[in-house]
């Protein structure tokens, strides 16, 4: 009788243990790990739901709606699916969530989300989804993409040209003596002498 009672406690606690796992699968359950294919994530979610019912846990069918519903809600598209996953949270909130007869919410539940999505892919002829993450990502390249490109260096302006002296015969002869001529001297130009040629002032300078 002690062993046969050690044994049903044994087995009570590794039930408990995979009743707290099936629950947490439950809240973490992640739709993309099934390609979003609704009735995979629905086979998958009752089979949970029965990992979690033991026979000293149960899960309500309120409790089950609830975590079905928050697992549709990480579906993020198509957006009239998303949509049609709000109007039922708050039809559930408000407590006037309808399912046909026969059937538990939580079940009819499963039946409209499949037949929903079973809809949107004939309707639309594909079924797109993205997660969380694929969202943001999505979202930070349209932002780059909406940047605006960088601006082109400015356009540089043409320098003036430079002044050039005069050439050919405009030039005064004296440019190319450094000494005065025969008739002034024939001294050495020093700097500061200045002459005047056809109208202009020249300057004489040591460079």
């Amino acid at each position: 009788p002690t062993l046969f009672k050690a044994m049903i406690a044994t087995t009570a606690a590794s039930s408990l243990q995979v009743s707290i796992r099936a629950r947490d699968d439950l809240r973490d359950l992640d739709p993309a790990d099934f390609d979003f294919k609704l009735t995979a994530i629905n086979a998958h979610a009752s089979h949970l739901f029965s990992l979690a019912t033991t026979s000293a846990s149960t899960i309500s069918d309120a409790e089950r709606t609830q975590l079905l519903l928050s697992i549709y809600k990480r579906i993020k598209q198509p957006e009239e699916f998303f949509q049609w996953v709000g109007r039922k949270i708050d039809e559930f909130e408000d407590n006037t969530l309808t399912t046909p007869a026969g059937l538990k919410v939580h079940q009819g539940l499963m039946n409209s989300a499949a037949l929903k999505a079973t809809r949107l892919a004939v309707d639309t002829c594909t079924w797109k989804t993205t997660t969380v993450k694929e969202d943001i990502v999505a979202m930070n390249a349209a932002a780059q993409a909406t940047k605006s490109a960088p601006k082109k260096p400015p356009r540089k302006t043409p320098e003036k040209e430079k002044e050039t002296a005069p050439s050919g015969k405009s030039l005064p002869p004296f440019l190319r003596f450094y000494k005065r001529p025969d008739s002034e001297g024939n001294a050495p130009y020093v700097v500061g002498d200045v002459k005047e040629f056809q109208g202009q002032t020249w300057h004489f300078c040591d460079c």
